[in-house]
């Protein structure tokens, strides 16, 4: 069960992370995320559940196997 300091820990940390394009668009980098969610000590766990949860809302629909992957990815490659 996420917490609500963790979320917004967890906010906090995408915040930092992101970055908005001259487009528009907004893009994610991985490595600040993982330093931002380092810093708040959020698990891995913590951050899959609140993640599927984001995941629930009609905006943000990705397979499992997608979200799963992108919090492997974070956790293996920049928690060292």
């Amino acid at each position: 069960m996420v917490r609500n300091k963790q979320n917004t820990y967890i906010k906090k940390a995408f915040f930092a992370a992101t970055k908005i394009n001259k487009d528009g668009s907004h893009t994610t980098y991985l490595a600040p995320l993982a330093e931002n969610l380092k810093k708040y000590k959020i698990s891995k766990y913590i951050f899959r559940e609140w993640m599927l949860n984001r995941n629930r809302r009609p905006c943000c629909k990705f397979p499992k196997e997608y979200i799963d992957y992108t919090v492997n990815a974070i956790y293996t490659k920049y928690f060292k």
